[in-house]
């Protein structure tokens, strides 16, 4: 009797399997359908495949999935950094002669409330000592304020050393800095708090604390600035200007005007104390939509043209640009919706966009970014400069060699430096290595626009695994308006329904502040119940599958 319970235990144990495979098959083939419908049919995309020098450094790192990314080329040096909102690291290599390979490198840690690490470097030494550069580390750090660690940096003797800080605010919470450099002789910061932007020059042989100056918005508000550089004749430019800071900034709203202005670099360096500048307006651009977190570039040299990438539904990468060279007024594009001639890959999920000029005398504009399309992880396609149309080829151009490997919270830097490093353009992201991470340095040949990469692939070797479906769903958990103020909304295009998670928000010491379990929606639920009533400042929302398989941490800021 006992066996024959067993085996009837077992029967029905079976069939319960059987039964579930069979639904999600159902399932499956129901999405399946729905994707068509939505694309109108079946369209076979045609990922162009990198042939490529890539390698990764550092390897197996354990820190939380980057968050924010950036990195900066220049002749046979390179600079990357990386953060998840509270550690990460700032990479640095020199070269071999001749190519992309490194000879040596080594890396720079952050820990303990850093977010929005951003590098460049100036030639000279800020200690005075002889060093070939002085490398410019910017960030946030929670708490304390916006600020900038100044290193002496010898290459060609594999060594940095630590110099000095200049502290530019003291506003506790995270906002983003970013950084742009012309060359290795002009370098610019901008940041934000809650009413104004600021920004600070360096230029190459002063290393004293540049004064922090104000720019007046033309919006309540701004946030996520991002600034870039042009040098051209000073004919090209309405402003008779030759090297030209473009900031690009947003609102925190669902229709938000996001601004683009410039000021004069040569003027600004000149001023010895604190400004308030009235920045230029070159564009004002009314995005509805999420809050975006735009990212721009600027010709580097003989055109005065910029753009920016970004992304307000999640699904559509668009592009405004501005082709002064060509008579292109501000204009907006969608790179990837089949308007350009290539598949449109829009009825999924694509997040982080950005973008990079090319080289003169051309200059266009690569776009990359993250996609779910096919599990593919991050792809790009090269455009005209004036928007006309695509310059790669059809339909998009795969960037990593392994393209499932690509982080669960994955961010993508491409160098806005192009000068004195032709023809590579340099390319950072994070991939997950088991439980850990590997770091990607990809150099794609601006001369060949079949394929993401021209060369022969480097010798060093990474082993990278998929994420699994789980991942991929709790990766797709996005968080919308962030920063927030009275309200937060959860969302998830991936996630079951009934899907049951763990929830639990805490503060910057770790304290607990809420936790509960249930779908998203219920947790959606919780967190809007509570988040009118939170302190400003900064959190961290875990969540975690039921079992505890799977987890993701989200980073939000409260106003």
């Amino acid at each position: 009797m006992i066996h024959r319970r067993r085996e009837t235990y077992i029967l029905l144990y079976h069939l319960r399997l059987v039964s579930q495979f069979l639904n999600y098959q159902y399932l499956l083939m129901k999405k399946v359908l729905f994707m068509m419908l939505l694309s109108g049919g079946v369209f076979a995309q045609t990922y162009n495949p990198p042939v490529s020098v890539e390698y990764a450094y550092p390897t197996s790192v354990s820190p939380g999935a980057s968050t924010h990314s950036s990195c900066y080329v220049f002749d046979d040096i390179a600079l990357a950094a990386y953060d998840d909102g509270n550690d990460g690291q700032v990479i640095w290599q020199y070269f071999n002669p001749g190519g992309p390979s490194m000879n040596c490198g080594g890396t720079i840690n952050y820990n303990g409330g850093y977010s929005y690490l951003e590098v460049g470097a100036l030639a000279g030494s800020a200690s005075g000592g002889g060093a070939t550069y002085t490398v410019f580390v910017a960030y946030h750090q929670n708490g304390v304020g916006h600020a900038v660690d100044l290193y002496d940096f010898d290459p060609y003797g594999c060594n940095i050393t630590y110099v000095t800080t200049h502290n530019l605010s003291n506003y506790p919470d995270p906002t983003r800095i970013s950084m742009d450099n012309h060359i290795e002789y002009a370098l610019a910061m901008a940041w934000t708090d809650d009413l104004y932007i600021y920004t600070a020059t360096y230029n190459s042989g002063t290393f004293t604390p540049s004064p922090v100056h104000q720019i007046t918005p033309v919006v309540d508000r701004p946030i996520n600035v991002d600034v870039a550089f042009t040098h051209a004749p000073a004919n090209m430019n309405p402003n008779n200007w030759d090297l030209v800071m473009h900031y690009v900034y947003t609102q925190p709203t669902f229709g938000q005007n996001v601004v683009t202005c410039a000021l004069d670099f040569w003027t600004v360096m000149g001023y010895a104390t604190p400004q308030v500048l009235a920045a230029t307006t070159e564009d004002v651009n009314f995005v509805t939509g999420n809050v975006i977190f735009p990212n721009i570039d600027g010709a580097d040299h003989d055109q005065n043209n910029w753009a920016y990438a970004y992304t307000a539904n999640g699904l559509d990468i668009e592009v405004r640009l501005n082709d002064f060279a060509g008579g292109v007024p501000p204009t907006t594009v969608v790179v990837n919706n089949g308007s350009m001639g290539n598949t449109a890959n829009n009825s999924t999920k694509n997040l982080l966009p950005t973008l990079a000029y090319n080289a003169p005398p051309a200059q266009e504009i690569n776009v990359g970014w993250y996609t779910r399309d096919q599990n593919e992880s991050y792809i790009g396609v090269i455009i005209q400069s004036n928007g006309s149309g695509m310059v790669s080829a059809n339909d998009y151009l795969t960037i990593p060699n392994n393209p499932g490997a690509s982080s669960s919270t994955p961010a993508l830097a491409y160098s806005k430096m192009t000068e004195f490093s032709i023809p590579h353009q340099y390319v950072f992201f994070a991939e997950q290595n088991g439980a850990t991470y590997d770091f990607v340095h990809k150099f794609h040949d601006q001369t060949n626009f079949a394929n993401f990469k021209s060369e022969e692939p480097h010798t060093t070797t990474c082993s990278h695994y998929a994420n699994t479906a789980v991942e991929r769903e709790m990766a797709s958990i996005e968080v919308f308006p962030n920063p927030v103020r009275n309200s937060i909304s959860l969302q998830s295009d991936e996630l079951s329904v009934d899907t049951e998670l763990n929830a639990r928000l805490v503060d910057i010491t770790g304290k607990v502040i809420l936790e509960g379990k249930g779908s998203l929606s219920e947790i959606n639920d919780l967190m809007n119940s509570h988040i009118e009533s939170l302190q400003t400042g900064s959190y961290t929302l875990n969540l975690e599958i039921e079992g505890g398989s799977v987890s993701r941490s989200i980073k939000i800021q409260k106003l």
